[in-house]
């Protein structure tokens, strides 16, 4: 599931670390970054790519914990 937001939320977002990395995600999750990517094209996490990288959304990682 895409992400819309402006740079500024981005930035924002980043900055107070509402968005967590791919591959620091698959590190902690003991998954491969493409399971987590996958995830977000099935509409299970929240994710967007910036440059060459992608991110995911924290509350929608903690709703797929909790379920």
């Amino acid at each position: 599931m895409a992400l819309n937001m402006t740079f500024e939320e981005v930035c924002e977002k980043l900055r107070t670390r509402e968005l967590i990395e791919v591959s620091i995600l698959a590190r902690k999750m003991n998954r491969s970054e493409e399971t987590i990517r996958r995830w977000s094209k099935e509409d299970k996490l929240e994710g967007l790519k910036i440059g060459g990288r992608w991110f995911v959304k924290k509350k929608s990682l903690e709703r797929v914990i909790e379920a």
